[in-house]
């Protein structure tokens, strides 16, 4: 039994399209629109451009209203721009409705039921038409093949097929999505979903006349994602067909299986259960609460294909506060804080996260070195790094800036900067600043001198006497022992 009645169609095409005339009525069903579920066939614009062409120059005769007895010529009709868009717009609703499993209804058809998935559908052509296809996720080292399968999954609702669907819907875990659920009210998908696009990628029919085309393309996909890696071989089998869905089905299975998941899962386990912060080495707490924020995401991943509960709020809070080990005492007093807070920070990660990690100890450190490092002028130096930078005094700043050294030297009594000194900079100190600076020189000079150079010169001196003698000994001793064989 149809779902519409006779009166109700006409009662759609007066009022939801905008037919005013019997006449236009009338010349819609010579093109074969005489249902309202018939404009499942006239989706293309093409097509009711060929139905509006026919309309104007009609071909044939009637009967003639006037005389039963005889002929008349078939009379222009037209549409105006407004009923032509709601004509095609309904198309699309009702071609959406068959699809989905929905069939269109006196209920379902009206004009905000067709408004709110005009907008929907036109944002998904638009996105189909005007965006770059995203780059195909590779496995790779940093995306190994059990977090591929969840980068690619995701890829796939971001690139259209040629039913203008995300080829998402192939791959969805039930091919049959059984029976529809009722519809939200004003909305064309059902209560369970929150868009249009949703429901098309959960329910979109896999006996569609262009579906193979789209499994084709996830094939190629897979192909160009897999291509040179060990994983290759396992969707060999299905290049022929190019049957994207079976090639999907046989890499899942056989690396991203139920096993898989659960090894992930006791992984992530022990980041949030056993890892400890100490925050005494240079690992500050911002990198630790990331780690457990990772664990809990990909915890999020796991429940969705093993039996696993998830941590509430309240037990994820308790765990990273649990895990914070320190003597800090702002820490400490900021993690009292967040335990006192029942109803507040102890259930809400993120709020939680917020209120600590300014007190990290580790994080104050390395921003009060660089405080200090970074608290004076800088002053152009040698070209050379001086290697005993950190023992000096005088400097007072040390960074690396356009290929040469930069540092802050200190001024003796005098005023000269105590540092190395270039010939006109040189000649244009007085007498006493060169004096001044040629004795912070010597001094230098005799706190960097090694011990074993300080002891050889504290040794006295030998005589040229004493050398002399040294150097002659041995000649008298040869000369007494040739005498000694005569």
């Amino acid at each position: 039994m149809p779902a519409f009645t006779r009166k109700q169609t006409k009662e759609f095409f007066k009022t939801t399209i905008g037919c005013r005339d019997d006449e236009v009525i009338e010349a819609l069903e010579r093109e074969g629109i005489e249902e309202v579920e018939d404009l499942v066939d006239f989706v293309e614009l093409d097509t009711i451009k060929l139905v509006l062409e026919n309309m104007r120059r009609p071909v044939g005769t009637m009967e003639d209203p006037d005389d039963s007895s005889s002929q008349i010529p078939i009379p222009k009709t037209t549409l105006g721009a407004k009923a032509v868009m709601r004509l095609q717009a309904s198309a699309k609703l009702v071609s959406y409705y068959e699809e989905v499993g929905r069939g269109a209804t006196p209920g379902n058809t009206t004009w905000k039921y067709i408004k709110a998935f005009k907008l929907e559908d036109d944002a998904l052509k638009d996105r189909a038409k005007n965006d770059d296809e995203p780059d195909v996720p590779k496995i790779t080292k940093a995306l190994p093949i059990l977090k591929w399968t969840v980068a690619f999954a995701d890829f796939l609702h971001r690139v259209m097929g040629v039913r203008k669907i995300p080829l998402a819907y192939i791959i969805r875990p039930m091919v049959d999505p059984g029976k529809i659920g009722p519809q939200e009210a004003n909305k064309p998908y059902s209560s369970g979903y929150q868009s249009v696009e949703e429901e098309w990628i959960a329910r979109a029919l896999h006996d569609h006349a262009l579906y193979r085309d789209d499994n084709a393309k996830l094939y190629h996909l897979l192909e160009e994602a897999m291509r040179g890696t060990v994983y290759a071989a396992s969707i060999s089998p299905y290049q022929r067909k190019k049957d994207g869905l079976k090639a999907w089905t046989a890499v899942t299975s056989q690396f991203s299986g139920e096993d898989k998941w659960e090894k992930l899962l006791k992984e992530q386990e022990e980041i949030i259960h056993k890892r400890k912060w100490l925050g005494t080495g240079s690992f500050r707490l911002e990198q630790f609460v990331a780690q457990h924020r990772n664990a809990y995401i990909l915890l999020t991943q796991c429940a969705e294909r093993v039996d696993y509960q998830l941590p509430n709020e309240f037990t994820r809070v308790t765990k990273l506060l649990d895990a914070i080990e320190t003597s800090d005492s702002q820490l400490q007093a900021n993690i009292a804080l967040v335990r006192s807070d029942k109803t507040g920070k102890m259930r809400n990660f993120e709020d939680t996260v917020s209120f600590i990690l300014p007190a990290c100890p580790v994080a104050r450190r390395r921003t009060g070195d660089r405080k200090h490092r970074t608290n004076v002028s800088e002053v152009e130096g040698t070209d050379d790094t001086p290697e005993d930078v950190g023992k000096i005094s005088s400097v007072e700043k040390y960074v690396k800036k356009g290929g040469r050294s930069k540092y802050k030297a200190a001024r003796g009594k005098t005023g000269v900067e105590l540092r190395f000194h270039k010939g006109p900079e040189y000649k244009a100190l007085s007498k006493e600043q060169r004096d001044e600076l040629t004795a912070w020189r010597n001094e230098k000079k005799k706190k960097a001198q090694p011990e074993g150079d300080k002891k050889r010169k504290a040794q006295p001196e030998t005589t040229k006497a004493e050398a002399s003698s040294v150097v002659t000994k041995p000649s008298k001793l040869r000369s007494i022992a040739q005498k000694i064989k005569q």
